[in-house]
């Protein structure tokens, strides 16, 4: 539980034999000590807390910050700053009232800690120890709540000014080989996926995995004779490309002239220890590859880590509705084009009133990709599967008798007749 002067993060760890699993994280980048000095500035002087000179506001700051801290180990306390006149200003306030003014700010904290234990799977009473860290955790309120939280007191033994140093000093003898009886495994933060047919996003890490990690998928095309393919490498929670965040793009080819489905493109992603993602991807008929590395942490905050995950969860309805539209959008493209195709190859073998009707019925479908009502475009599907399935039928068998009818054998040019 590290509360410090500017921000809050609570990480929930197994530990075993040494080595630290990170199982998850949460927290507010604008939530800290500083913040409960903004709540006694206004309290103190709300007028000069709201604006004025910047020297007054830093010195009712000072001051602020002066009697917050006084007050982790007396009953009162006194504020003394200077007004705009020159005059001293002074102000005496107990811990209690304190404790008021930052209860919703300690319940804030609280709120974070329930959810990384929602991520973590795990109850209250599964946490066998809380360990403070940062300077605003003096705070008696604030190891009250905690404390009540968890129904236990929290591990003050180490001073929790000096947690983060102490860590950092750990940290450093393990990657230098210095220290070989621990190791942090940390965990992602965010899903990692890849954009697939119509805006949709593929998962191929979920957040919450373990780190180093990796994970492989197939896909394929939905493009007739597709020369180059587009990887876009994804972030978030979302379902859906416009709705997460883009890390990288990369593209796979030139691939020979391929029938749509036919190409098997597999995809690889993997995050080394220090959270760095290794996306390659290769075309197995071919042989094609390419590759491309990101940082998938960088430039996010833990607060946008935090909304991230809070739309994802939010939205997941909304975004089973619109997955539930790209999918069919993606039948209607995939298997009128196939239909269409086979209409071509087998000609006047089909009868005109059978292929009249089954443009019809693509020309209807067509018009639905811009509809709504997934439902309405299933049932529409159904009826086309079911009008277009003698012609099927026809084509595999076309196909089966080409493939197990005997060549007709040819003859060799006449030799010539000894004499």
């Amino acid at each position: 539980y590290d509360l410090g002067g500017g921000t809050f993060d609570v990480s929930i760890l197994h530990l075993d034999h040494g080595t630290f699993s990170v199982l998850s994280t949460c927290g507010d980048t604008k939530l800290g000590g500083d913040d409960f000095d903004c709540l006694l500035m206004n309290w103190a002087d709300g007028k000069l807390a709201g604006g004025g000179w910047a020297q007054l506001r830093h010195q009712l700051r000072a001051a602020a910050e002066k009697a917050r801290i006084a007050l982790s180990q007396s009953l009162g306390a006194q504020m003394k700053w200077t007004s705009g006149d020159g005059s001293v200003c002074q102000r005496d306030i107990n811990r209690g009232e304190l404790e008021s003014l930052i209860a919703p700010l300690v319940q804030r904290t609280l709120s974070a800690c329930q959810t990384a234990l929602a991520d973590a799977q795990l109850s209250v009473a599964q946490i066998d120890r809380v360990i403070l860290v940062g300077g605003t955790t003096h705070t008696p309120a604030v190891r009250a709540a905690v404390a009540k939280f968890f129904g236990q007191t929290p591990y003050t033994a180490l001073d929790p000014m000096c947690t983060v140093a102490l860590g950092a000093a750990v940290q450093a003898a393990i990657l230098t080989g210095k220290r070989r009886d621990a190791l942090l495994m940390d965990i992602l933060p965010l899903s990692l996926g890849i954009e697939t047919a119509g805006g949709a996003v593929s998962r191929l890490l979920q957040r919450g995995t373990p780190l180093p990690c990796r994970a492989a998928d197939l896909f394929t095309t939905n493009v007739q004779d597709q020369r180059l393919i587009r990887i876009h490498v994804l972030q978030g929670e979302r379902y859906l490309v416009d709705e997460c965040r883009s890390l990288a793009t990369f593209v796979l080819g030139p691939l020979p002239p391929m029938p749509a489905g036919i190409p098997q493109l597999e995809v690889r992603f993997e995050v080394d220890p220090n959270g760095i993602l290794a996306v390659g991807a290769v075309e197995r008929h071919s042989g094609q590859s390419a590759q491309v590395q990101v940082i998938p942490s960088y430039g996010l905050s833990q607060r946008q880590v935090k909304e991230m995950i809070r739309d994802g969860i939010l939205s997941i309805g909304e975004d089973v509705q619109q997955l539930q539209l790209i999918e069919m959008r993606n039948r209607i493209e995939f298997d009128t084009a196939a239909v269409e195709k086979t209409l071509e190859r087998m000609g006047p073998r089909v009868s005109a009133a059978q292929r009249e009707e089954l443009k019809e019925i693509i020309e209807g479908l067509r018009g639905m990709m811009e509809w709504t009502d997934a439902e309405a475009i299933y049932r529409s599907l159904l009826f086309f599967d079911k009008k277009a399935k003698p012609l099927v039928e026809q084509a595999m068998t076309d196909r089966f008798r080409a493939a197990t009818e005997p060549s007709p054998k040819r003859k060799g040019p006449a030799g010539k007749r000894k004499k």
